[in-house]
C-alpha cells in the first residue's frame, strides 16, 4: 500500500494507529475542495485497504463533507472546534494587588494529568505528510 498525494489531498497509512488499534489504518489530509470524480474514486479504493481512516477535512469544506457522505459511509466523529473572544485590556489595578504566575506545584494536579486520557486517541495529532 503506497501513499498518494496531489493537491486536492494527501493520504497514506498511519503506523501509530496501526499499532495502536491493532488494525490497519490509514490518514487522509484533505487539503481543498475535492472536485474531480477520478481522483475520489481513487481515494476510496486507497481507504477501501484499510480498517480505520481518519480523514481530516481541512477548512470543514462543505463540498468535500458531501461527497464523503454521498459515495461513502463515512461519518464525522470528531468535529474541532474554535471559539475566539477579543479581550480589551483593562489597566486598573488596586492597591495592594499582585498578579503573579509562580503557581506552586500540586502533586493532586500533576496526578490527574498523568491518568486522564489514557485511552482516549491523541487529542493534539496533527496530519502531515510523514505517515509510518
Amino acid at each position: 500500500m503506497t501513499a498518494l498525494s496531489c493537491d486536492e489531498f494527501d493520504a497514506g497509512e498511519s503506523k501509530i494507529d496501526t499499532d495502536y488499534f491493532g488494525i490497519s489504518s490509514a490518514k487522509v489530509l484533505l487539503k481543498t475542495a475535492c472536485q474531480s470524480d477520478q481522483k475520489q474514486n481513487e481515494l476510496i479504493s486507497f481507504v477501501n485497504q484499510y480498517e480505520f481512516v481518519i480523514v481530516t477535512n481541512q477548512g470543514n469544506n462543505p463540498f468535500n463533507n458531501q461527497w464523503l457522505g454521498e459515495k461513502t459511509k463515512a461519518f464525522l466523529t470528531d468535529v474541532n472546534m474554535k471559539l475566539e473572544k477579543k479581550v480589551v485590556a483593562v489597566e486598573k489595578h488596586a492597591d495592594g494587588v499582585l498578579i503573579s504566575d509562580e503557581f506552586p506545584d500540586n502533586p493532586q494536579i500533576i496526578r490527574l494529568a498523568e491518568t486522564s486520557f489514557r485511552f482516549s486517541r491523541f487529542l493534539n495529532d496533527r496530519v502531515n505528510k510523514t505517515y509510518g
